[in-house]
């Protein structure tokens, strides 16, 4: 009988195009994203910079190893380049990056790390298959390494405004949600344009515990936060 191999199974024409459909495009989504990635990455400090529609994440993790071969994993559907543990914990999906590269009002997106940096056309990523094959036309290396990772995208200005509502001082009362920051902020600290956001929710917003358990080594508090109306 004859044996099926998982590239068979795919359609590389098609493939991501289909991966592109899966991220709803939006602005929360894409900021949970680069931040877990950092989280994940064992990152201490996470700075984020908004100005002249450019968005900005930088984080002091322990970067994109393995140079080249790194950013190959970076841009890889379904493969990821975290430590052992956090796979072993987590098991990243490795499609997180593209909820950045799939945003139609993303223009380009740029990766520092070590001492490379990656820049890519998102239009042409998705839409340009010789592009993709030569991704590595758009990899050039620096004299200065880079400490962790900087994640850098260019912008159309009404995403840019979107994603700066997230971080309102009031944004409980602007958004049916939580704002991936807040969560992080607990964990590790995180600045936007270098003050440091609250890391605390609106006394309002606290939940209220059901019952608390624990899980993969991590204490866990189950309960139900009521948002302001």
């Amino acid at each position: 009988m004859k044996t099926t191999t998982a590239t068979e199974l795919v359609n590389p024409e098609r493939l991501f195009s289909v991966v592109k459909r899966l991220f709803p495009n939006s602005e929360d989504e894409i900021l949970g994203e680069l931040l877990q990635n950092s989280r994940r990455a064992g990152a201490t400090r996470i700075d984020i910079q908004l100005k002249n529609n450019i968005i900005r994440i930088i984080d002091n993790g322990a970067g994109i190893p393995n140079g080249e071969e790194g950013f190959r994993t970076l841009l890889s559907i379904a493969d990821s380049h975290y430590s052992e543990e956090v796979e072993r914990n987590q098991s990243p999906m490795g499609i997180g990056f593209y909820s950045l590269l799939s945003h139609e009002k993303i223009l380009e997106v740029c990766v520092r790390s070590g001492r490379h940096t990656l820049t890519i056309d998102p239009k042409k990523w998705f839409s340009d298959a010789e592009y993709r094959t030569n991704w590595r036309d758009q990899l050039s290396r620096v004299n200065q390494p880079h400490v962790g990772t900087v994640v850098e995208a260019i912008c159309l200005p009404n995403l840019f405004e979107s994603f700066k509502s997230l971080f309102v001082s009031d944004w409980y009362s602007k958004l049916q949600y939580i704002p991936a920051w807040v969560g992080h902020a607990r964990q590790i600290p995180v600045t936007l344009n270098g003050d440091l956001l609250p890391q605390d929710l609106p006394e309002f917003l606290k939940p209220q515990p059901l019952f608390e358990t624990e899980y993969l080594g991590n204490r866990l508090i189950v309960g139900l936060v009521i948002m302001a109306s």
